[in-house]
């Protein structure tokens, strides 16, 4: 997976798949594919921190990063990363080692287009 060889490379220690981390990218990515937006914000105003606060999350520390795009369904996944280590400001994210647990959602609305979501915690 280049996310975690790409830590790897920088020092930084992969961080432990959560479950509750992948539910609730999951859900952010799907809601974007199934409502048509883009965005660290919903529609209404909310972010991935209300998801950590509705679902007692406990974090000291709390990143998100958001992808799309509508290649192949084989290639979408490797686009994404690619388009996260090439943003500085994603590649930050994706790349600081205080993070110590991750979660990624995945989601395809019905114009093919692909949602993805990554959401770093550290407890």
């Amino acid at each position: 997976m280049p996310l975690v060889s790409a830590r790897s490379a920088a020092g930084a220690a992969g961080p432990q798949v959560d479950s509750v981390l992948v539910d609730l990218a999951r859900a952010r990515s799907a809601d974007m594919a199934t409502r048509s937006y883009f965005s660290h914000y919903t529609p209404e105003g909310g972010t991935f921190f209300d998801l950590l606060g509705r679902y007692q999350v406990p974090y000291l520390y709390a990143g998100e990063t958001i992808a799309r795009n509508n290649y192949a369904d084989d290639q979408a996944p490797s686009v994404a990363a690619e388009a996260f280590l090439d943003s500085p400001p994603h590649r930050a994210v994706i790349l600081d080692p205080q993070y110590n647990s991750v979660g990624v959602g995945q989601a395809i609305g019905t114009d093919r287009m692909h949602y993805y979501t990554v959401i770093l915690v550290r407890r």
